[in-house]
Formats: structure tokens, sequence, C-alpha cells
């Protein structure tokens, strides 16, 4: 699960869009940025950590950005352990976490 997370953090903190990208990106970082909040329920959590991310040195976008890629390897980690707890073999929970994690289906954008 750590080599997982590390794996998909490097992945995710290279292609991540150092100013706004598409979809949601602008509004979340926007909402992390001024303490705002994008939508119903807010996330707030997300804008928390995100505020912090901003204040860090380089773009407050890319770092935001960054922060989501973060968070989904984060998760991609947590689905690779459940899988393993569901007694998959670590090679099928390997190339299942791969999938679900670089085909864009929930992807950080």
């Amino acid at each position: 699960a750590t080599a997982v997370f590390v794996a998909l953090s490097l992945l995710y903190w290279q292609g991540r869009c150092p100013s706004f990208g598409g979809a949601d990106s602008p509004q979340h970082v926007l909402s992390a940025v001024t303490w705002g909040v994008s939508w119903p329920p807010g996330y707030p959590l997300y804008v928390l950590l995100g505020h912090l991310a901003a204040r860090l040195p380089g773009s407050a976008a890319g770092n935001v950005s960054g922060l989501s890629g973060l968070l989904h390897a984060l998760a991609a980690a947590v689905f690779f352990l459940t899988l393993r707890r569901l007694a998959l073999k670590p090679l099928a929970a390997l190339v299942a976490t791969a999938m679900k994690a670089v085909t864009g289906v929930g992807a950080p954008s």
C-alpha cells in the first residue's frame, strides 16, 4: 500500500496542472484560496487542506491540484488494502488498483 501511495503520488504530482485545469479545478482552487464554498456540501476538510496547500511556495493552483493528486493516491492505497483484506492476491489487487487509478474514472483533475 505504501508503494502504491508513493508511486501514484509521484505520478500525480508530476502530472498536476500548474494553473487552473478543466472541470471543477478552478472552483476548488478558488474555494481553497478564499475559504469559500464550492457547492453544498462544500467539502470543508478539502477546503482546509487546500488552503494550507495554497500557502506553500509555488503556484496556489498547482499546489491545490497536487493536493488532489495526493488525496487520490491515498484513496488508491486504501482501495488496495481493502482488496487485500477481501483476500485478493497481491498481484490482482495491484492490477485492479492501477487500472482504477490511471483510467481517468475518479482521477484528479
